[in-house]
C-alpha cells in the first residue's frame, strides 16, 4: 500500500484559517495517529516550528462516552 502524499503548503493555509483537529482529520482522512505524524513530519522538516505543534491537543478524541456504572472504580 503506498503512503498518500499531502501538500505541506495546504496544511499550513488550512491552519492559519483556523481548521481544528477534527476538520484536519476529516478533510485528509486520517486517524489521530496519523494527524500526530504529519504535524510531527512537518515540525521534522521545519514547514511548522515545535511551539506551533505543542499546543495543538492531537490525541484528544471526545467522541466516546464510557459507562462505568457496572464496575467499581
Amino acid at each position: 500500500m503506498s503512503k498518500r502524499k499531502l501538500k505541506a503548503k495546504q496544511i499550513l493555509e488550512d491552519l492559519e484559517a483556523g481548521l481544528t483537529d477534527d476538520q484536519m482529520m476529516e478533510k485528509y482522512r486520517l486517524s489521530s495517529n496519523g494527524l500526530k505524524s504529519m504535524f510531527t513530519k512537518m515540525v521534522a522538516a521545519n514547514v511548522m516550528s515545535e511551539e506551533e505543534y505543542s499546543w495543538r491537543p492531537v490525541g484528544w478524541d471526545d467522541t466516546v462516552s464510557i459507562d462505568l456504572s457496572e464496575i467499581d472504580v
